[in-house]
């Protein structure tokens, strides 16, 4: 799977200077991990948002946002940015402000 360096940069810009942020290479991609747990991850399949269980919703309302699915199961909580839909900002960032909220609530790991 070929990487997006261009929507990683994108995303580590939009994420900025974050106390305990460190990106790993996953999922075919790049990922970035908040004390310990993913907060988002991007491949060429697009921008993928932890959002936690009954937060995704309002999400998958939006044009180009999808549950994600693993293995034809949509794993709940969880909602991927179609590569086409990276470039909307505003949309980009709002699900970076809920993914944000939702891991800031997790205990590190």
């Amino acid at each position: 799977m070929v990487r997006d360096l261009g929507l990683e940069e994108q995303l580590s810009e939009d994420i900025g200077a974050l106390d305990h942020l460190r990106m790993t290479r996953m999922f075919g991609g790049m990922a970035w991990l908040w004390h310990g747990n993913l907060l988002y991850a991007a491949s060429s399949r697009g921008v993928l948002y932890r959002l936690g269980k009954g937060n995704s919703e309002w999400a998958i309302q939006e044009p180009g946002v999808e549950p994600m699915v693993m293995a034809g199961r949509p794993m709940e909580g969880w909602v991927r940015l179609s590569p086409a839909d990276t470039g909307k900002d505003s949309l980009r960032l709002k699900l970076l402000v809920a993914a944000k909220t939702f891991v800031a609530e997790l205990p590190p790991k």
